[in-house]
């Protein structure tokens, strides 16, 4: 699952296409506070609230929204079937967090993308809008895949991963007509060679501290 991330800088390819002012830094994106985040649609980049409310919901409640979508069922969910088809988005980070079952402790890692500084999660969007207002407010969720043999080792208990996209597949993703072979090809797990990961210091997702992603010598060894 992904459900903590980092955003240290916007990417000026994404900054570029803005549709309206963008957040700043963010040392720790928290999706259980389901924060206004920079997203990037097929028109352009906007804010968004992470966790998706579907735009048949009654109303736009994101304390029962989805953070995440199951790139494997996606297509069948009631929540998810028309995002999963025409919906998609760019949810531009820089790295993640996840934690690991070390007998009775959790330990931190904070992943990321080898030799670049930032990428972009898979993500699809929906828009609600309120009838009797006419308000209208968009909301996303981040694909999750199976973990490849790195985040196996990490995120070692149900053993699922982000899906992430390089530079390179980033507009193949928000194509209008991609092909259902190409989402499944786009959504597959990542390369471990891609990807680099190393342990830090134990924090609390509600008071985190500076510097949350810098490698701690107190952790395990770090993964490739």
């Amino acid at each position: 699952m992904c459900f903590y991330y980092q955003l240290s800088h916007l990417a000026q390819r994404h900054a570029a296409r803005a549709k309206e002012p963008l957040m700043g830094i963010v040392d720790l994106v928290n999706g259980f506070r389901h924060p206004l985040l920079p997203v990037v649609r097929r028109d352009g980049a906007v804010m968004m609230h992470w966790g998706l409310v579907p735009a048949a919901s009654p109303q736009f409640d994101l304390s029962t929204s989805h953070l995440n979508a199951r790139r494997e069922t996606a297509h069948e969910k009631p929540a998810f079937r028309h995002a999963m088809v025409t919906q998609h988005c760019l949810v531009p980070a820089t790295g993640f967090f996840e934690w690991q079952h070390v007998g009775s402790t959790k330990q931190p890692w904070f992943v990321r993308l080898r030799n670049a500084h930032d990428f972009s999660f898979a993500g699809i969007y929906d828009v609600w809008q309120d009838d009797s207002s006419g308000q209208v407010l968009a909301s996303f969720a981040i694909l999750t895949t199976d973990a490849n043999d790195t985040m196996a080792g990490i995120h070692n208990t149900q053993k699922r991963m982000p899906v992430i996209l390089p530079l390179a597949m980033e507009q193949k993703w928000l194509a209008p007509d991609i092909s259902d072979s190409d989402i499944v090809e786009l959504t597959n797990p990542l390369d471990d060679a891609l990807l680099e990961a190393w342990p830090v210091k134990p924090f609390r997702p509600q008071h985190p501290s500076p510097d949350l992603s810098k490698r701690w010598d107190g952790g395990m060894q770090s993964l490739f």
